[in-house]
């Protein structure tokens, strides 16, 4: 018997529970009571390999598996977000006028089942009335409260909060594109090489073959110079100023200034899609800063495309893509060799339909850093992979993300991006960091019912201070790092990460700022305010230590984590989506072996 929390639409929660019962066929049904007369017929599958998430390394897995003929399911607890109409906003995706100004209106598509709407750094400092459907939409938030509808294992995230994409295409599709390598500087200064030697043989791979062979798919590249002039990029622009005004020059990475200095970022985006948005022929998605819920030109080039990882894996006609899969549970039986992967099939709105059991000799776990560390947690607390080592739920880490503020006017400043630069400062060897801008349009609440002062009486949100602001972020490496651990008495997965672990980056990042004293007012947050969210989560199975140098778990063979989680808790200074493709097409070069071996014995 199975509980899950239900939500009626006025509030009223109630808990239904998932009976087991055999019908006259003998077929085995899950019937829910007391939630409507849903019947979820349970069932069996076999497949040859399973990847379980469709993110970064999830894509990457899915494709070389392909590739190489083997006979591959992903599973994705999200949703397709395929882009039929282009010229439409909101469209796909959710935007920041579908979320802030229509609140009677639940808005779908942008927050992954909650009914509060999420994803807009302004939305912090108020109660907001902005309203989203309980849904399967596109940004998922992990916090101190376990999401109580979710079929995957509960967890509680300790002070922070952890976004990440849900769908096809995993963090690709609401990420704001940045891609770049790491400096070999920052690599040899991010990890300890005495605990960990195999990083340097790693580092090798990556810098002479893997970083280039990610990048031919992922087609990182900065923004255009024309693109860069037009007004929309403003917020660009007045970055960059400021930072070469601040002493960070600009370079062009073999001047001498790469340790610090400004330079444009890679991204993975389609500059002539960004150009027919400022034709006015493509919704203006990039040119207004949209990414938090998707960007409904297509500009983005993520995962799903047609000449992307995704696209490209089910082109082999080995590899199929199953969306709206959740996975509940993984375990191995040692009498047969398989691992089993329990499944939740859903509708869109998260309605339960089937319960799959599948078996298969070779699982592969993508779904980020936290998503498959909390499976291996279950699955090692409850008995059903009780082998995995004490190095599973260690080195987890924000990557330093840290926000800042400047307001440079006393107007809108134009958001295009979704970002542009960055600048490099390994001037304090305890805390190096990259900084970067990043879009953030200011909300614009509309009051739809002026004879009670707004929607919540007399709350209403003031957003006028923002306007005019450039938001900025620190990529840096903490002095601390987080661990998973399990409460057994609720079934619930922890995280805890010390609210102290990356001062040492927020102390340095608004000293920065705040010594760049040539425009603008900075805006000194807090540091719970300007660390209490991270869109890099990295770490939980590190590589070397949780699994072998080549992402297989120690202790399971044909088990692998390939995502963010075997990164041991810091990127290197940059943004760790590329670092995640390379150390995955590294990893599967050897899986993909070991699979097509396995076959001959």
């Amino acid at each position: 018997m199975e509980n899950r929390l239900e939500e009626d639409e006025v509030g009223q929660r109630h808990y239904c529970k998932l009976v087991r019962k055999v019908t006259a066929a003998g077929i085995f049904s899950l019937t829910i009571f007391g939630c409507g007369d849903t019947t979820i017929v349970e069932s069996e599958q076999f497949h040859e390999a399973v990847v379980i998430g469709s993110g970064y390394g999830g894509s990457v897995s899915a494709l070389r598996l392909g590739e190489a003929g083997i006979q591959t399911v992903v599973l994705e607890k999200g949703r397709r977000w395929d882009i039929t109409d282009p010229t439409r906003s909101p469209g796909t995706f959710a935007t920041l006028e579908s979320v802030s100004q229509t609140p009677l209106v639940a808005e779908s598509r942008a927050s992954w089942l909650t009914r509060r709407c999420f994803g807009n750094l302004f939305f912090f400092e108020y109660p907001l009335p902005f309203r989203c459907k309980k849904s399967t939409g596109a940004l998922e938030l992990a916090s101190a409260q376990p999401n109580p509808y979710d079929f995957s294992p509960k967890m509680s995230v300790n002070n922070i909060q952890v976004w990440s994409g849900a769908g096809v295409g995993g963090g690709s599709l609401i990420n704001n594109g940045i891609t770049y390598r790491p400096l070999r500087e920052a690599w040899l200064l991010s990890y300890d090489l005495q605990a960990m030697p195999f990083m340097e043989d790693l580092w090798h791979d990556l810098d002479n073959s893997y970083f280039e062979k990610a990048e031919a798919i992922l087609n990182p590249s900065p923004i255009p110079d024309d693109i860069m002039a037009t007004p929309y990029y403003e917020n660009n622009r007045l970055h960059m100023e400021h930072m070469v005004a601040g002493g960070y020059p600009l370079t062009n990475g073999d001047d001498g200034n790469e340790l610090h200095g400004t330079s444009k970022l890679d991204m993975i985006m389609d500059w002539d899609i960004v150009r027919e948005e400022l034709a006015g022929t493509r919704a203006p998605s990039a040119i207004k800063g949209e990414a938090w819920w998707g960007i409904n030109s297509g500009a983005k080039f993520s995962l799903d495309r047609e000449n992307n990882y995704l696209g490209l894996a089910e082109a082999t006609g080995s590899v199929e893509i199953k969306p709206l899969h959740t996975v509940t549970d993984i375990s191995f039986d040692e009498t047969t060799d398989l691992y089993t992967v329990m499944v939740m099939r859903t509708n869109v709105d998260y309605d339960p339909q089937e319960r799959i059991t599948i078996t298969t000799p070779n699982l592969i776990v993508s779904a980020g850093s936290l998503g498959t560390t909390k499976l291996m947690m279950k699955a090692k607390h409850t008995g059903q992979l009780p082998r995995l080592n004490d190095h599973v739920g260690t080195l987890w880490s924000n990557n330093g993300n840290t926000a800042t503020l400047r307001v440079v006017k006393d107007s809108r400043v134009n958001q295009g991006g979704p970002a542009g630069w960055k600048s490099t400062d390994f001037d304090d060897p305890n805390a190096l960091m990259t900084i970067e801008n990043l879009s953030q349009r200011v909300p614009f609440f509309v009051n739809i019912n002026p004879a009670i002062g707004g929607l919540f009486s007399d709350v209403e949100p003031d957003f006028n201070k923002y306007i005019g602001s450039v938001l900025t972020i620190a990529v840096g490496n903490p002095s601390k790092t987080g661990n998973f651990g399990w409460d057994d008495s609720s079934g619930t997965v922890t995280l805890d990460w010390p609210a102290d672990a990356s001062k040492n980056i927020y102390d340095r990042f608004f000293g920065i700022m705040q010594d760049l004293d040539v425009f603008g007012e900075h805006r000194v947050m807090p540091i719970e305010l300007a660390q209490r969210v991270t869109l890099h989560p990295l770490g939980g199975m590190p590589i070397g230590m949780a699994t072998d140098e080549y992402c297989q778990v120690k202790n399971y063979e044909s088990l692998y984590a390939v995502d963010g989680s075997v990164i041991p808790a810091v990127s290197a200074l940059a943004n760790p989506t590329l670092l995640i493709s390379s150390i995955a097409e590294r990893c599967l070069d050897r899986i993909v072996d070991d699979i097509i071996g396995k076959r001959s014995q």
